[in-house]
Order: structure tokens, then sequence, then C-alpha cells
């Protein structure tokens, strides 16, 4: 994912409506903010990798184990390697953990407006 200038990218789950105060916060910060809704975009595992190396995360730390969809899988995170994480995502697009806010001072998960800020400022 490709970063113009002073542009910001938020993926997210258009479901969850603190996810839309996020943009709207972030679009007070930054006037070009991309945004991804996992419901509407499927990721590639190129996008995934790429994701979990800007978070310097592994791709298993990419899974929304806290999600509702993870306990309606009945999933067990002691039983997913990332291989296995990144065929989920894949398949179940809502188990990506959202908020994700990229800027090029850096990407981070959100989990408030001030993650927002601090990113945008820094």
């Amino acid at each position: 994912m490709e970063l113009g200038q002073n542009e910001m990218i938020i993926i997210f789950n258009s479901k969850d409506n603190a996810h839309k105060e996020a943009i709207a916060y972030a679009s007070i910060l930054s006037g070009k903010v991309r945004q991804f809704d996992i419901t509407k975009v499927r990721f590639t595992e190129k996008i995934l990798s790429d994701l979990a190396r800007r978070l310097k995360v592994e791709v298993s730390e990419l899974l929304d184990v806290e999600g509702d969809l993870f306990t309606r899988l009945r999933l067990s995170i002691a039983r997913i390697d990332n291989r296995s994480a990144m065929n989920l995502i894949l398949e179940y697009p809502e188990l990506l953990k959202t908020p994700i806010l990229l800027t090029h001072n850096g990407t981070i998960f959100i989990k408030d407006k001030h993650d927002i800020m601090n990113l945008a400022v820094a």
C-alpha cells in the first residue's frame, strides 16, 4: 500500500461506529484519507504481509481474537500459526483486527482518537 504526500490510509469495519468516528477524526487532521472497509475490500496475501511488516507484528497478530466472529467460528489462537491466520483473514476479512492507520510516520492499530493525532503529528 503506497502512500501519497500527507496521506493517511485507514483500514476499518463499517459495521463498527467507533471506526466511523476514527475516520472523521483523521479527516480533520488530513484532507487525504483513503478508506478501506474490510466488509467491501478483499485483501491479498501481499497486502496482509505488508501490514504485518509495517505494524511489526506476526501475521497471526492481525487476527481480531476478541471479536464476535472469532468466537462464533470457535477458533483457538493456540492452534493458529501465521499461515493459518493468513488463510482465515483471506476467507473471513472481518477477522482482521481494525481499525488500522497507515501514515508516512508509521502504522498502528487505532485504540482511540489520540492515537491518530499522535501519529499524524509525529
